[in-house]
C-alpha cells in the first residue's frame, strides 16, 4: 500500500521546477532537444546510484546523518553556483553567440554530448531534492 502512496507523490516531486529541469531545459535551449535528451543520462545514472543506496538502507543513514546531508547539501550548492556563474560568464548570455542551428553556435563548435551527461550527472548526484525523494 504504501508503494501505491509513494509513486504519486514521487511523480509529483519529480516533476517540481528544480535545478534538474532547469539543467534540461537549458541544455534543450543551448544544444538542442536531441542533445538535451541523451544528456539526461547523466541524471538517469544519478538517480539510478539513489535507487540502489536507498535500496541497501544506506539512504535513511544518511537522512540521519546531518553533518553528511550538510555536507553533500553544501557540495551541490557550489556545484550549482558555479555553473550559474559560468552560465552568466558565457558568450550565449551576453548575446555575442548567435544560435546558427540545432547543436552548434556561431563559432561553429560541435555540442559535446559527453560533457552535458556529465554536467547533468554531477547536478543530479548533488541535488539534496532527490536525495530526500530517493531516501524516503
Amino acid at each position: 500500500m504504501d508503494a501505491l502512496l509513494f509513486v504519486p507523490v514521487a511523480v509529483a516531486i519529480s516533476l517540481t521546477p528544480g535545478p534538474n529541469n532547469f539543467c534540461g531545459l537549458n541544455n534543450g535551449i543551448r544544444a538542442g532537444v536531441g542533445a538535451a535528451l541523451v544528456a539526461t543520462l547523466g541524471r538517469v545514472a544519478a538517480f539510478a546510484i539513489f535507487l540502489a543506496v536507498s535500496a541497501v538502507g544506506l539512504g535513511a543513514m544518511l537522512l540521519a546523518s546531518e553533518a553528511a546531508f550538510t555536507a553533500v547539501k553544501w557540495v551541490g550548492a557550489c556545484y550549482l553556483f558555479w555553473l550559474g556563474w559560468r552560465a552568466w560568464r558565457s558568450r550565449e548570455f551576453s548575446g555575442l553567440a548567435v544560435v546558427e542551428g540545432e547543436g552548434a553556435v556561431a563559432s561553429g563548435a560541435p555540442v559535446k554530448v559527453r560533457a552535458l551527461i556529465a554536467q547533468e550527472f554531477l547536478l543530479g548526484i548533488t541535488n539534496p531534492k532527490a536525495i530526500i525523494l530517493f531516501a524516503a
